[in-house]
């Protein structure tokens, strides 16, 4: 069959050659309005704002396939990615920054991951490349494209690798979290790619996390009221920075506490040595 494809599509173009040819030579109708031109394309600007608007406290719910295995007897396995917050890194051309929720086991962290965003006409495309993520893993792989509510790309995880697929919800109880910002130092100096972790005081709810940026920044969202906080470095991270005390490590032993209000949070944290 594969023979009369290309004959199918020469077909298909003739004919619409000729559609074109007596559209062009036929006179519009006297009284009958024009047809109206097509409504401005929004600029990349207004494109990278609404997409940006989209993802932030956005869930991708969907599946995934792997490579090899039998889909015939086997329902499809689900994935569910809770993304925070999606911006464009300031002054970066393609580099995007996607805060995600990280749920593994007892984990429960807000990550921020730096990948690459591309334009296809109006549509995104994700994509990272052996890329290494906090708390999961290493050599990540993906193209993700977004089109409306619907997402569609390809995953690689080391030598597995298969199809994802799902749609784009509003993320369940985001409303219920406000806006916490800061600031960590150590020593006078900002701490830069600390995990910052609210615990909520009275034992119900889980906790949330941020990571501090290059200027010892931090942004996250929490629920409202009190919460002891825990300052830490990362398990995987290799790059040699500065040590944070134990003391601040741990949730018996840290002397951190916050009351998280409905309105304006902004906590500063300046942690010593000794």
């Amino acid at each position: 069959m594969k023979p009369l494809v290309p004959l199918i599509a020469s077909c298909v173009l003739v004919l619409s050659a000729g559609e074109h040819d007596l559209a062009a030579q036929e006179p519009p109708a006297k009284g009958k309005p024009q047809a109206a031109a097509k409504s401005a394309k929004p600029d990349r600007a207004t494109l990278e704002r609404q997409f940006a608007e989209k993802l932030s406290g956005a869930v991708l719910v969907g599946n995934f396939t792997v490579d090899g295995q039998q889909r015939d007897e086997k329902p499809l396995k689900p994935e569910r990615y809770e993304i925070a917050k999606a911006e464009k890194v300031a002054g970066e051309e393609d580099l995007w920054e996607i805060t995600a929720r990280i749920k593994y086991g007892q984990l429960d962290q807000q990550v921020p991951i730096r990948l690459n965003v591309y334009w296809a006409d109006d549509t995104p495309v994700m994509s990272l490349t052996d890329l290494t993520i906090p708390f999961v893993g290493d050599s990540f792989t993906a193209r993700v494209l977004f089109y409306g509510d619907r997402y569609v790309g390809t995953w690689q995880h080391g030598k597995v690798g298969g199809h994802m697929f799902g749609n784009v919800e509003r993320a369940e109880g985001d409303d219920e979290k406000v806006e916490v910002s800061g600031m960590v130092t150590l020593d006078g100096r900002p701490l830069d790619g600390a995990v910052i972790e609210f615990v909520p005081a009275d034992g119900k709810g889980k906790p949330v996390s941020g990571k501090t940026d290059a200027a010892g920044q931090f942004k996250l969202k929490s629920p409202t009221g009190e919460a002891r906080v825990i300052i830490r470095r990362e398990k995987d991270n290799a790059r040699p920075r500065s040590t944070i005390p134990a003391r601040y490590s741990d949730e018996k032993t840290s002397a951190l506490k916050v009351d998280v209000s409905s309105g304006e949070n902004q906590f500063n944290f300046e942690l010593q040595s000794n």
